[in-house]
């Protein structure tokens, strides 16, 4: 590095002299680092005359050489800044609590608004596999239920959310005429959730502990996107999240059955394994989120 700026400062200042000044060195150091190079390479680099030099041929093809490369190590030095800083790199995030999607999507869109070197992988999948891949390192941060599903007790996390729950019917459905009641609910057909999911188990404790039966038609799915298919090509019901089903009946997609479902899920949250360092922009991102949220207990969190 000391020999390539010292011969692109005697290229562009013509004067061994000047160029010591330029780079705050002596004079004599200055022709000794150039003699340094023109003995590695066997050739002179520079001609001298009385008050300049000039630059050889040879010397014109290391001084284009020697701006290239300290060009390329001083985007390369602004490149490690961005990665330090945080305003640099790729974020991987897994998903599990549909409840969060609208929130995390948010979040991320805002975040890239600022950082739009920042690079978001998302993938969605099920408590127990996000938790396995957070301490695997193969994901950096995980959006789900805290507490449910998988042991997350080795993790870090921010609660950010307790859903509560809206039962929906498709955008067109015709089945529904209030007033309603659970009873006459359960006795429709449903697209529920599986069994041994947060929301099934909530779906089934308040069923019983109101004395219900569990519906006796009904399609299981894991899958949010299958569910909306389902109720939307039928006159079947759907339980989903309060907050995500009001994003959707304001979109059009579902409807909003007029019936309060009394408590709440487990919490959900943000996730990350404490024992493995975050890079620089999944930790951006997430004291971004943690400082534009404020957990609420219902599934509408302050901002």
């Amino acid at each position: 590095m000391r020999h390539l700026r010292t011969i692109v400062a005697i290229d562009e200042i013509g004067s061994i002299g000047a160029a010591g000044r330029l780079l705050n060195i002596s004079a004599a150091a200055v022709s000794k680092t150039l003699k340094e190079v023109e003995d590695a390479i066997g050739m002179e680099l520079f001609e001298r005359h009385k008050n300049s030099v000039t630059a050889t041929i040879a010397g014109q093809h290391i001084v284009v050489t020697a701006k290239r490369i300290l060009g390329e190590l001083g985007a390369l030095g602004d490149l490690f800044l961005l990665l330090n800083a945080g305003t640099k790199g790729k974020v991987q995030v897994g998903i599990q609590a549909n409840s969060l999607q609208p929130l995390v999507a948010s979040r991320i869109l805002q975040f890239c608004e600022d950082n739009p070197d920042v690079q978001f992988e998302i993938i969605h999948s099920t408590s127990a596999v996000i938790a396995s891949q957070l301490r695997a390192g193969s994901i950096q941060l995980g959006f789900g239920f805290i507490s449910y599903g998988a042991d997350t007790s080795d993790l870090a996390s921010v609660p950010l959310m307790r859903n509560r729950a809206a039962i929906v019917a498709g955008s067109q459905s015709t089945a529904i005429s209030p007033p309603v009641s659970l009873r006459s609910l359960l006795a429709m057909r449903w697209c529920l959730p599986l069994v041994g999911t947060a929301t099934r188990e909530y779906f089934s404790r308040i069923v019983a502990t109101l004395g219900h039966d569990a519906p006796i038609d009904s399609i299981d799915t894991s899958d949010l996107n299958m569910t909306l298919e389902i109720i939307n090509r039928s006159n079947r019901l759907a339980i989903i999240p309060l907050g995500l089903a009001r994003e959707l009946s304001a979109a059009g997609t579902v409807r909003l059955v007029d019936f309060e479902m009394p408590g709440t899920f487990p919490e959900v949250g943000m996730l990350w394994n404490k024992e493995v360092g975050l890079s620089s922009a999944a930790r951006r991102f997430r004291d971004f989120l943690i400082s534009q949220h404020v957990r609420s207990d219902t599934d509408e969190p302050l901002h």
